[in-house]
């Protein structure tokens, strides 16, 4: 076999192994299987072709998810859920497919509040991750400022309950401090968001990023 064939065979074998292990991840979520679905979490997470992109479409379209499979999965994003969404770097994707396969919400609406980059607001691509305590809003958006040409904001929405995908801490005891307060959301089932704080960039970081 030629050099050309050999690296074209490598990737078409790798290209493979994700294509099974999104398959796999999907059965695991089907039968409940946590063997199978740890074993295909490590090939979808430490490889480049597109693994979870092809997971989520598939779970996107999923229907009557086992409440054990959306509790292996909420584990899951509670521990790597910005892993997985740099991953994905689609969120209304992952939107579609967390609300298939994450416990889902049975509350009422509720005042929710985000730091936010001032960019993603003014273009309303807000991020999944709110929070109903405006001190945790406040004092991301206060941290993350010096990354953002711009300056980041504090958002509030009165959420309703079909925005509201999943609140870990309502099915999960003894959360990390930083999702104990976290509502997943899809931005595109909120009626108001409103800017209640802008916080300037500072020196530095944010400041290089005009040139990207």
């Amino acid at each position: 076999m030629s050099a050309p064939e050999s690296f074209h065979a490598q990737i078409a074998k790798e290209r493979k192994i994700v294509k099974d292990a999104a398959r796999s991840f999907v059965e695991a979520l089907r039968s409940t299987d946590s063997d199978l679905f740890y074993r295909s979490l490590g090939q979808l997470q430490y490889n480049v072709w597109d693994g979870w992109l092809q997971a989520l479409r598939a779970a996107a379209k999923m229907t009557d998810v086992p409440a054990k499979s959306r509790t292996m999965m909420l584990a899951l994003w509670v521990h790597d859920g910005d892993v997985l969404r740099d991953s994905v770097t689609n969120d209304l994707l992952l939107c579609d497919a967390l609300r298939n396969i994450l416990p889902p919400y049975q509350g009422g609406r509720v005042l929710l509040f985000r730091g936010e980059s001032w960019s993603n607001h003014r273009r309303r691509t807000y991020g999944l991750s709110w929070t109903d305590d405006r001190v945790v809003a406040e004092s991301f958006a206060n941290n993350k400022r010096k990354f953002f040409y711009e300056g980041t904001t504090v958002l509030e929405t009165l959420a309703p309950p079909e925005a509201i995908i999943c609140v870990p801490r309502l099915c999960i005891d003894d959360l990390p401090h930083d999702v104990e307060a976290e509502y997943l959301v899809d931005r595109r089932r909120l009626r108001s968001v409103k800017m209640i704080a802008k916080y300037p960039p500072t020196s530095g970081i944010g400041l290089k990023a005009k040139g990207k």
